[in-house]
């Protein structure tokens, strides 16, 4: 087949095309990015998370901690996703030492909730699966002030078995707040509270 000049232009089209699908795919599948944004209707949320170290095939390769606003259904789902690899992208820490990753996440004003966690598990010549709570865990109420940042904590989460974690909700905030600030410089001091969330074992 004679490539044209036109032909090569439609496939150098469909290729820019497939390619930002697979970006924004990627990007669906990844952490959300840092925000730095404070508007008038909302506010910031701050806190980290912490993938297990990795003993063998089974661990976790992402862990999802879920989220939404008080009073709306399940289908109205917020996440953060923690993980070591996304798809055939390395992702890297936020913290010398150990994996762990800073998330500032732009909501709207008012009440929210993590509800749950979940995670996946690669299992060598088996399909990935996903695991939920045996029983839900109780849920972790927390406020968006409008044009302020709360931070709320940090997850850190351990192997129990094989489809089940523990995780352990503590203030990191000596570690999570000169980050945030490092990353966010336009955001003042004093614009940031803490508000942490129920410390100790999430069950």
């Amino acid at each position: 087949m004679k490539i044209t000049p036109r032909l090569a232009a439609l496939l150098f089209m469909s290729t820019s095309l497939l390619s930002s699908a697979w970006s924004a795919s990627l990007n669906l599948k990844g952490r959300p990015d840092v925000s730095c944004e404070l508007e008038a209707d909302s506010g910031l949320i701050v806190l980290s998370a912490t993938a297990p170290k990795p003993d063998n095939a089974t661990d976790p390769t992402a862990i999802w901690f879920h989220f939404n606003a008080v009073g709306k259904s399940r289908f109205s789902d917020q996440k953060i996703l923690v993980t070591r690899q996304q798809l055939i992208m390395k992702v890297d820490s936020d913290f010398p030492g150990t994996f762990a990753r800073l998330y500032a996440l732009q909501l709207k004003a008012g009440d929210y909730e993590f509800k749950t966690w979940s995670f996946t598990q690669a299992v060598p010549n088996e399909r990935t699966s996903v695991h939920t709570p045996a029983k839900a865990p109780a849920r972790l109420p927390f406020k968006v002030v409008a044009g302020r940042v709360t931070y709320l904590g940090s997850f850190t989460p351990s192997v129990a078995s094989d489809t089940d974690l523990t995780v352990t909700i503590g203030d990191q905030s000596a570690r999570d707040l000169p980050a945030f600030a490092q990353k966010c410089p336009n955001i003042a001091s004093n614009l940031v509270d803490t508000q942490l969330l129920k410390t100790g074992p999430w069950n």
